[in-house]
């Protein structure tokens, strides 16, 4: 006696069917899988783009803290307060740019030194209504000015009275 024509049939296909679907399975959980790390991998060269993007150069307006123009503002600021009594009245003023910019620079020095009174300054040709001048971000010379400490980007002067 012989199997039915029906049973004969479906036992021939049952390891053709179990190597498909593993096949298949496999196609999917390696299509799934090379997705997640494409993405990963695309996702980090984003965030490294965007890090290297926030340069010394980057629009005042989008600075934010632990960023490298906060942080070399930051020292810049430091060393200022370091130099000056406490309540002291400076003028601040930056290299100029785009509409906002020197406003946005001054703000953040401000927010630094808090202990300072620090007045933005747009020309900065004495005479001037403060006895001193931090310079951050341009080169300032004039005859009625002295340094107190000048570095590459930060400077602060002392102004001598017009006689």
């Amino acid at each position: 006696m012989g199997r039915p024509p029906a049973q004969a049939g479906a036992s021939d296909n049952l390891p053709s069917m179990v190597v498909k679907r593993l096949v298949g399975n496999a196609l999917v959980c390696g299509t799934l899988l090379w997705s997640a790390l494409k993405f990963s991998f695309e996702e980090k060269e984003a965030l490294r783009g965007a890090r290297s993007a926030l340069s010394r150069n980057e629009a005042p307006v989008l600075w934010r803290f632990g960023t490298p123009p906060v942080l070399e503002l930051t020292r810049c600021m430091d060393r200022v307060r370091s130099e000056l009594a406490r309540d002291s009245i400076v003028g601040f003023v930056s290299a100029e740019g785009p509409s906002g910019d020197q406003l946005f620079r001054w703000r953040w020095a401000a927010f630094l030194a808090p202990e300072i009174h620090l007045l933005e300054v747009h020309d900065p040709v004495p005479p001037l209504s403060t006895a001193f001048l931090v310079v951050y971000g341009r080169e300032f010379r004039h005859r009625q000015i002295e340094p107190v400490f000048e570095s590459p980007g930060c400077s602060l002067f002392r102004v001598r009275p017009v006689s």
